[in-house]
C-alpha cells in the first residue's frame, strides 16, 4: 500500500509498454533515456525551451520505436528459436553432444572397468557397441566424416570371446585403444557443429517474419501510430522555426541555438 509498492504493481500488466504514458518503464534504464534524449537535443539544437519541448516529444517517439524494435526482434528471435530446432545443423550437434558425452565416459571405464564375472563384460562389451552405432549415426549424417565407429565395433566383436581375466591382454588393449581414438575424433567435431549450428541458427532468425494474427497486426499499428507521430513533431518544429523567422525577419532577434545539457 506504500507509494513505492503502488508504483511497482501499477506496472504488472505491462506486456510491451508501447502505449503506455510512462516514457521510461520499470525495466529500462533511466541514463541510457537521459542520454538518448541529450542525443536528440544535441543533433536539432533547440534554441528556446518550446523548441527542446518539441526535441524532447520527439525523442521520446524515437525511445518508443526503439522499444517496438525490441518487441519484434524478441518475437523473431522466438521464432527463429523454434524453427532452428528443424535445421538439419543443430540434429546434426545434437548427435555429436550426445556421442561426445557417451564416448567421454566410454574411453575413461574402459581401461580399468569395474565388471563382476564374465557376464558383467559381455554387459560393458554392448554398451560399447551401443555407442559405436551413436557414432555411426553421426558419420551418416557427413558421407566423408571418419570417427573410428567401425574400428571400435570390429574391436568390440574381437573382445566378444575373452573373459574377465583377459582383461588387459592384447584384444582387450585394442579395445580401450580403438575406443580412445574414436573418442578423441568425435570429440573434435563438437566445436565445428557449434558453429554450424550457430549459424544456421542466425540465418533462420534473418528470414523468420513476424507471425501473423492478432499480436502482430497491433504492433504494426503501434508503429504506424508511432511513426506518423513522429513525422508530426518534426513537422511541428519546422513550422515553429519558420515562424520565427517570419516574425524576426532581418531584425537579429532571431534566437541562437544554445548549448543544452539534461540532468537524469
Amino acid at each position: 500500500m506504500s507509494a513505492t509498492g503502488k508504483f511497482k504493481v501499477s506496472s504488472n500488466g505491462v506486456v510491451h509498454g508501447l502505449r503506455s504514458e510512462r516514457v521510461v518503464l520499470p525495466h529500462e534504464d533511466p541514463a541510457r533515456y537521459t542520454d538518448h534524449v541529450q542525443a536528440w537535443v544535441d543533433c536539432l539544437k533547440p534554441a528556446d525551451e518550446a523548441e527542446l519541448e518539441v526535441v524532447v516529444s520527439v525523442a521520446d517517439v524515437r525511445w518508443r520505436l526503439q522499444r517496438l524494435d525490441a518487441v519484434e526482434l524478441n518475437r523473431t528471435r522466438a521464432e527463429a528459436s523454434a524453427d532452428a530446432d528443424a535445421t538439419e545443423e543443430l540434429k546434426f550437434l545434437h548427435l555429436v553432444e550426445n556421442a561426445v558425452e557417451a564416448t567421454a565416459v566410454m574411453a575413461e571405464v574402459l581401461p580399468a572397468p569395474k565388471v563382476v564375472g564374465d557376464q558383467g563384460l559381455q554387459g560393458l562389451l554392448a554398451a560399447v557397441r551401443t555407442i559405436a552405432d551413436m557414432v555411426k549415426a553421426v558419420e551418416a549424417e557427413q558421407p566423408k566424416l571418419f570417427l573410428g565407429a567401425q574400428q571400435l565395433a570390429d574391436a568390440v566383436d574381437a573382445a566378444e570371446g575373452i573373459s574377465v581375466e583377459e582383461i588387459g591382454g592384447g584384444i582387450y588393449r585394442t579395445l580401450v585403444d580403438r575406443a580412445a581414438d574414436c573418442a578423441k575424433a568425435v570429440a573434435g567435431r563438437l566445436e565445428p557443429a557449434r558453429a554450424a549450428a550457430e549459424m544456421a541458427t542466425k540465418q533462420v532468425s534473418a528470414t523468420v517474419p513476424l507471425p501473423d494474427g492478432k499480436q502482430a497486426a497491433l504492433l504494426a499499428r503501434y508503429r504506424r501510430d508511432l511513426e506518423r507521430r513522429l513525422a508530426s513533431e518534426m513537422s511541428f518544429l519546422v513550422a515553429v522555426r519558420d515562424r520565427k523567422v517570419l516574425v524576426a525577419g532581418s531584425s537579429g532577434l532571431l534566437g541562437q541555438p544554445v548549448p543544452i545539457r539534461l540532468v537524469g
